[in-house]
């Protein structure tokens, strides 16, 4: 908004140039959303449709003990400025006055006003500026709460300063609510985004919280995504790159929430770092001792109806746990979530098919089918069955998410959020999307979350690994066609992961 010095000489060019700067101020002023930059043209705006040289704008500090200093803006100094300090709020100073007594205040001359207003001349001395007429309006809410004062420095008529006149008194005293009225909407606005930023990021706490192995990894994702599209837009290979700010605020969320459907996974399938949980471990210890305990009685008894040595019972009864013990921690260690071997994977088949016969009689595998399918798992942790149950969480993102009603400025944040395990030949879950119909928002996740997923600290079921190998597996992908080259060559070339660090 450029600052008019001068007035149109005319009073009806006058007015209609009074109309339509009020108009588009107005106009403005219902855009703006942000308070501090809302300040700034509250001051711009009346200085323009009065004609003042200059200009200051303070606030009413939230314990009501003092007035906050936050815009000072001067034309002929060529000062537009954000400066810091407090007022005490008393009838010391000028702007005091005004908001103690909820009134405008209008000053021919500074230097010549009447007994019981001061005005200080400390910033005309160090400026070299000279204030002479000067317009105090208190900027109040719908309720009559002053919110704080804005003062107009020497209006300019035809080059010279002249005194506000009553019009211009009217003027800014309207202007002055109007304003007001726009601060305090700019303020809750600026209160709700806060409270719905604390909320998201809440969320995302409570649900990591759930597998604090993964602690910090949604929070380092949105970092890095947003990352990627700045490093993304700079290079050009993307006609939708630079976001606007709602896009970009758009990637931050969906970034935080991508695994916000994990809140619907079984806790004990989220945390599962082994084949087999420790409560199934320990299950199988025990009944591993009671196979043990039963084949002893079987022995002794056989012994005493055929009248065997003692130590040859010792002996029978001390290979047996000898054999049964090397089985059990073959098991064990056969847990964890490594690639199995040939060995372990001859022993759960043979295991599978053995029998033992409890107290009553009745013949029970040594091996449960559970058990057999986690132990012979080739690689990881997770069953077939436990596997999809995890991935189910891409779903129950968008459909958590999509329960939530974010409004037009966050439009497809829960489809961005929940394609984050998609890939552009198709082999991406939940939906098998292909190329262009996996959002680029959610190729950018993709790429982060494989790299922080590689990267993060140790895991149960997995080391960390350096940074250049996890690069290297985001080119593999790129070459067997999951992720786009343009994106990895922005994330590695352009130091994506140096937000970390900031």
């Amino acid at each position: 908004m450029e600052h008019q010095l001068s007035l149109p000489a005319s009073d009806e060019e006058r007015l209609r140039f009074e109309q339509s700067t009020l108009l588009d101020l107005m106009a403005q002023l219902t855009a703006e959303r942000d308070p501090d930059r809302l300040l700034g043209r509250i001051l711009a705006g009346m200085r323009q449709v009065v004609g003042a040289e200059a200009g200051s704008l303070y606030v009413v500090d939230e314990d009501a003990a003092a007035l906050r200093f936050r815009v000072a803006q001067n034309d002929r100094l060529g000062l537009s400025s954000v400066p810091s300090g407090t007022l005490p709020l008393t009838t010391a100073s000028i702007v005091g006055q005004v908001v103690l007594s909820r009134s405008a205040l209008n000053l021919p001359d500074v230097r010549r006003a009447p007994a019981g207003i001061v005005f200080n001349d400390t910033f005309d001395r160090s400026a070299g500026y000279r204030t002479v007429s000067m317009l105090t309006v208190p900027l109040t809410d719908a309720q009559g709460q002053v919110l704080g004062a804005v003062q107009l420095i020497n209006r300019i008529e035809r080059g010279a300063v002249v005194a506000f006149d009553s019009h211009e008194q009217h003027l800014a005293t309207r202007m002055a609510g109007a304003a007001g009225m726009a601060l305090v909407n700019a303020r809750l606005s600026a209160e709700i985004t806060a409270l719905f930023d604390g909320f998201v990021r809440a969320s995302v706490l409570a649900i990591e919280a759930r597998d604090p192995t993964t602690s910090g990894h949604s929070i380092r994702v949105s970092a890095l995504a947003v990352g990627l599209a700045d490093a993304a837009g700079r290079r050009g290979d993307f006609a939708e790159l630079p976001m606007a700010q709602n896009d970009r605020r758009t990637l931050e969320y969906a970034a935080l929430l991508h695994d916000f459907g994990k809140i619907g996974v079984r806790e004990e399938v989220l945390v599962k770092a082994a084949k087999l949980h420790p409560w199934e471990l320990q299950g199988l210890r025990q009944r591993f001792e009671v196979i043990g305990l039963t084949e002893e009685v079987r022995l002794l008894r056989t012994a005493l109806h055929a009248g065997t040595p003692p130590q040859a019972v010792e002996a029978a009864i001390a290979a047996f746990r000898s054999e049964l013990d090397h089985t059990l921690e073959a098991l064990i260690d056969g847990s964890a979530p490594k690639p199995a071997s040939p060995e372990l994977q001859a022993l759960v088949t043979s295991l599978g098919g053995q029998l033992w016969t409890d107290r009553a009689g009745k013949p029970r595998p040594w091996l449960t089918d559970r058990e057999q399918e986690c132990l012979s798992l080739p690689y990881g942790s997770l069953t077939p069955g436990e596997r999809n149950a995890i991935q189910d969480h891409a779903a129950f993102t968008e459909r958590f998410l999509a329960a939530m009603p974010w409004g037009r400025e966050l439009d497809g944040l829960p489809g961005i959020a929940a394609a984050h395990h998609e890939k552009i030949d198709g082999s991406g879950y939940p939906l098998g999307l292909v190329g262009a119909a996996v959002p680029l928002p959610s190729q950018m996740i993709t790429v982060v979350d494989i790299y922080d997923a590689l990267t993060a600290l140790d895991r149960p079921y997995r080391k960390a690994i350096e940074h250049e190998r996890a690069c290297d597996i985001l080119y593999k992908e790129v070459e067997v066609g999951r992720l786009d080259r343009r994106l990895v060559d922005a994330f590695v070339e352009e130091d994506v992961v140096e937000v970390l660090s900031t």
